[in-house]
């Protein structure tokens, strides 16, 4: 509503000043110019008014596009950074809780464990590997949000890139394993090892 108040406004003052302008213009005309020379002047006072006229609409144009153009990029900005916010917190919400659980607890554990012996506590219990699963959906959100352009990238960096480099740190040698033996299970993992790339 601010935005609109304020185009009014310049529009109103420009066309008030634009108006008295002309106005005076032509009263100095009729009170003092020579009578033969009236008509002239009068023509040449039709075609200063008409082009100033016309070079101050297009200067009003200019500048409400150029508010308008300057408001939209503010617009974007604001949707791209909220939507970056919210897939961050999506992290903590209760529908990566197993996720998160299992990943710290993993953490934890995983140094004293063998290559066998971590790949095996995975495979085993199957809420466990799908946990795995669901964080591979969520970074292909986020990458998603990204390649599309409708999340701010450093936003996102900034909150994830330590989270994805220790979910690979931990889960390694299973990924590792994953990739080896089931090339398709592999592939709902591309898009996490894109953002480990991307965020070296």
């Amino acid at each position: 509503m601010k935005y609109i108040n304020m185009n009014i406004s310049i529009r109103f003052s420009v066309i008030l000043v634009l108006f008295i302008w002309i106005g005076s213009t032509f009263i100095y005309i009729m009170w003092f110019a020579k009578e033969e020379n009236i008509i002239e002047l009068l023509k040449l006072f039709f075609i200063i008014t008409g082009a100033g006229f016309v070079a101050f609409s297009a200067y009003i144009q200019w500048k409400i596009a150029l508010e308008t153009i300057s408001y939209n990029q503010g617009q974007v900005k604001f949707q791209k950074d909220k939507l970056a916010l919210d897939l961050l917190v999506r992290w903590d919400n209760e529908e990566m809780k197993n996720s998160r659980e299992y990943y710290r607890e993993t953490r934890k554990t995983a140094y004293k464990l063998s290559r066998d012996e971590l790949i095996k506590l995975i495979n085993d219990n199957k809420e466990h590997s799908n946990s795995l699963v669901s964080i591979a959906n969520y970074f292909e959100d986020i990458e998603q949000a990204i390649n599309y352009k409708l999340a701010t990238e450093e936003i996102l960096k900034d909150g994830l890139q330590p989270l994805v480099h220790t979910i690979a740190d931990t889960y390694q040698v299973w990924f590792e394993n994953l990739e080896e033996f089931d090339k398709a299970y592999f592939k709902q993992f591309n898009a996490f090892t894109n953002l480990l790339t991307r965020w070296k």
